[in-house]
């Protein structure tokens, strides 16, 4: 394994559980190797907790290990705790991302998840790269995340990619975006039936001046013509003045916002006036560039 490298899971064993497998081997090479630096587990659920709390023990102590990737999170419950006393114990993680495959059948990090992980939260001062993609968290779980995170401040790098949360959870986040000047970069998904959320996010988005890369995918609420052409002047509006744009436009150049677009003469035109906004940025995927140069 070089650095950088991915492992597999535990090799399961032990009945439910009965006698804890041996570590696997790349904890032997992690152990002896010093110049690790960044570590992926694949099929983390295969392990039982007491294999990887092992797992994680050689992790933690390891001098040069910043970043953990933990992927196939389903029953994740199992571990839970696990991990909660992980991210409790001193180490050098900075980067951590424990998600779901996007094409499993098998649901990850639920909210009840989310609310034993946040206890190791609240005592972890060091990660500041969270990516909790591809799981089922909800509202009550974002706002319970969120939560935990203020404690600190310390994550400045966010990612909640297809996660289950909608409006209530979208205002949770954004308090949380509103109160912590550390972050500088949030990647979601944005399943909102309703504008309500879009509002508080632009709004805590236009109140945190270190914000300055931002992703919004599949924002269902944008189905509307109306609400999503109201969303577009709703961020072209962040434009006020010079030093505002000056401002807001170096965080907007870097944002994708992947929404489904109807063939609606309305949307397009507001789409344009946004894009005009920021300076000419043009949109990122066709069809978009092709339909606005025939406005």
């Amino acid at each position: 394994m070089e650095e950088g490298g991915g492992v597999g899971g535990g090799g399961g064993g032990g009945g439910q559980w009965g006698a804890t497998p041996p570590p696997p081997p790349w904890v032997s090479f992690l152990q002896t190797n010093s110049n690790v630096q960044s570590l992926t587990i694949n099929d983390v659920c295969t392990f039982i907790p007491n294999q990887l709390r092992d797992c994680l023990a050689a992790v933690a102590t390891h001098p040069r290990l910043t970043s953990l990737q933990l992927y196939k999170s389903d029953r994740f419950h199992f571990y839970a705790q696990t991990m909660a006393d992980f991210l409790a114990m001193p180490s050098n993680i900075t980067s951590l991302t424990i998600s779901q495959y996007p094409t499993s059948l098998f649901k990850g990090i639920c909210d009840l998840d989310v609310a034993v992980l946040a206890q190791g939260l609240l005592r972890n001062r060091r990660v500041t790269h969270l990516d909790l993609s591809h799981n089922a968290i909800g509202d009550q779980g974002v706002a319970t995340l969120v939560q935990a995170m203020s404690v600190h401040s310390c994550v400045t790098s966010l990612r909640l990619r297809a996660c289950e949360f909608h409006s209530n959870g979208m205002s949770a986040l954004a308090g949380y975006v509103r109160s912590n000047k550390n972050l500088s970069s949030l990647n979601m998904h944005c399943y909102s039936q309703s504008l309500s959320g879009f509002r508080d996010l632009v709004d805590a988005i236009k109140g945190n001046p270190s914000l300055s890369y931002v992703q919004l995918h599949d924002a269902g609420a944008c189905n509307d013509p109306d609400i999503f052409s109201e969303l577009l002047q709703t961020f072209a509006q962040l434009h006020p003045t010079k030093v505002e744009t000056e401002r807001i436009q170096f965080g907007i150049r870097r944002m994708r916002i992947l929404l489904n677009v109807c063939d609606d003469k309305k949307i397009m035109v507001t789409l344009k006036f946004f894009m005009r906004a920021l300076g000419g940025l043009r949109p990122p995927n066709p069809p978009w560039g092709a339909v606005l140069s025939n406005l």
